[in-house]
Order: C-alpha cells, then structure tokens, then sequence
C-alpha cells in the first residue's frame, strides 16, 4: 500500500461537501451510470461539517479505506475505529456513517460503491453462489481489512489499484475532489479500464469467498432490523410534520412503539433523543431558510415549528452559539 504520513497533505476543497439524502437518510447520489454503476470518490473528513459523514444507507455495497489518519465507522449501532492503511466493506441497506476523530488533522479515505450487477446478473449463478453470501448476508454487515492478515492485505493492494484506475480513467465524482497523490497513478495504465475495475472487484470477492470461513460473523438479529425500520420511521415522520406540532407522543406513534422504545432507537443510531433530533432538523432548516431567503425571522420559526419567535432565537443561538440576524449576516459557509 500507498500511502502518506499523517498530515502531510492538505485539502484544497474550500466548500463543505453536502451528503444530498432523503427523509429516511438514503444518499440519493446516482451510483454512476446505468451502463458502468460504480462511483468512485475521496474524502477529507477534516473537510466535512463536524469532520464527519453523516450516518445515511443506500442499497449499494461500499469499499472504504484509511489513506491517512484514522477513522471512526458506525455501522448499525456497532462503533469501531480503523487505521492508517485499513479498510472496511458494509453491506447495502445499512445505516452507516464515519468520523474524524478529535485531535487530528486530514483524513483522506478513498471510497466506492457499486452495485453488484456489475459484476454478475442478479439471475446468475456467480451472484447467487458467490456474490449474495457475502454481499447481503444479515451474518456479515461488514469487513474489516488489515495489512498483518495477508489475504486481507492482497485485498487492500487489489483496492489501491481499483481506486487508482477510477481516479485516473473514471468519471468525475459528484462530491468535490480531494487530492489522492497517495494512489500510484504513475504506474498504471490502461486502454480499457473499465474491464481491469471488473478484473479487480471479482479479484476481491474471489479473495472474500475463498477465506469466508475466516469471516468475522456478527450475525444482524432481526431485532436490530426492526429497529433500523422503526427509525427510519420516525425520521420521515419528523421531516414531513417538524414545521407543526409534534411530541415524542406522535413521533413514537408513528412507528407504533412506545416513547421509551422511541428513545433507545434515537439514542442507539444517533446519539440524541427524539425531541433533540427534532430540534436540530428545526434549526438546520431554519438555516437553510436563512441562508437562501430573505423571509423574517418570525415567519422563519413559524415555517420551522415554533410557535413564539423569541423561544426560536434563544434556541437557535444555544446551538449555533449566535442568532439567527449574526448567522444570516456571516454568510452561507458556516
């Protein structure tokens, strides 16, 4: 592998990336094209708001390494913390999310996702007997990769070369790019690349299938999908209704659960309760309305669920630590 020392690169992005998703924090960025489904892309986490990618899920499986610093993965409730030179795969349909860890500098992670059926039918006998097992498997959420395990480490390499071939062949990301001198660019080369990417992922699930009895199995109980269920839930309900009134009352409802069963859903993915999560898609909004309109801040908290513009400036400036006049003076990059 690869790869720089800690720090010694710098990001030139001057935007914050934005993860487009929708109320049920699906990403919606198109994986690729229709006739080559791969996306391709490297973030500096130092580059994200909060230095962090927001926890989020799409039905794709994803690739993602350590290039340099470290990283912390939630995948489900499940938190780990990868290395310099490290990787993990998560299967698709998994609430998932990575962060910088306080106290560090740059964090470049090259990542993809891809669907499957760019390697084989979902009809076929290579998908059903070698791809499904691994890909969807409830036993097998995700992988973790490490340079000492050498089949892992011959996984990592075969990963350098596919993100290699993407950042010089493929096309362009739909997130901002980031500087990827770690990859060996200079020594790779190809007049048809999109058949080496296929060549390097069939090299990887070869690799997978073929030490799959090494496979950690952390089975996903049906329990832990209910739950990813309810919440995805209850995050739609909040989206559509967080301009009206609600209460923990209708948010748990509208999952058919209990308030308390409510919370420890909240608590388990992202860390907040319910009425916290409310808050904070109240004020985001409202700094979205800020940002791009010129509408006052009375009609700004009425559009946003509160009631009494007073109690929304005292909000909003306990979490923005300014009110919503200092935040709309400042200018859109905050």
């Amino acid at each position: 592998m690869i790869y720089p020392s800690r720090g010694k690169v710098c990001c030139s992005v001057t935007t914050l990336p934005v993860m487009p998703q929708d109320s049920q924090l699906q990403e919606t960025v198109p994986c690729g094209s229709d006739s080559f489904p791969i996306q391709y892309c490297v973030d500096d986490l130092s580059q994200w708001r909060q230095q962090s990618v927001p926890l989020h899920w799409h039905p794709y499986p994803e690739f993602f390494s350590v290039a340099s610093g470290a990283v912390e993965v939630q995948v489900g409730s499940d938190r780990l913390t990868l290395a310099q030179g490290e990787a993990i795969f998560i299967s698709g349909n998994l609430l998932h999310g990575y962060r910088q860890p306080a106290g560090t500098s740059t964090c470049l992670c090259p990542n993809i996702l891809f669907s499957a059926q760019l390697i084989a039918p979902v009809s076929s006998s290579i998908y059903n007997q070698y791809l499904l097992p691994l890909l969807y498997n409830p036993e097998i959420p995700y992988v973790v990769f490490k340079p000492e395990v050498e089949w892992q480490q011959q996984i990592l390499v075969t990963l350098t070369h596919l993100y290699t071939l993407l950042s010089k062949y493929g096309p362009a990301s739909y997130y901002p790019s980031n500087p990827d001198e770690f990859l060996p660019k200079h020594q790779v080369f190809s007049d048809c690349f999109e058949l080496e990417v296929l060549q390097d992922l069939c090299r990887i699930f070869h690799l997978l299938y073929s030490n799959r009895n090494q496979l950690v199995q952390k089975e996903l109980p049906r329990i832990e999908m209910i739950a990813q269920i309810r919440f995805k839930k209850m995050l739609a309900y909040i989206d559509r209704h967080f301009a009206e009134k609600v209460t923990l009352q209708t948010i748990a409802s509208s999952a058919n659960i209990s308030r308390s069963e409510a919370g420890r859903c909240f608590q388990k993915y992202c860390s907040l309760s319910p009425v916290q999560y409310l808050m904070k898609r109240r004020i985001d909004h409202a700094k979205h309305l800020l940002r791009s309109t010129s509408l006052s801040v009375k009609e700004i908290a009425a559009q946003c669920g509160f009631q009494d513009s007073s109690y929304f400036i005292k909000a909003f400036r306990k979490h923005v630590q300014m009110t919503p006049l200092h935040y709309r003076e400042a200018g859109p990059e905050r």
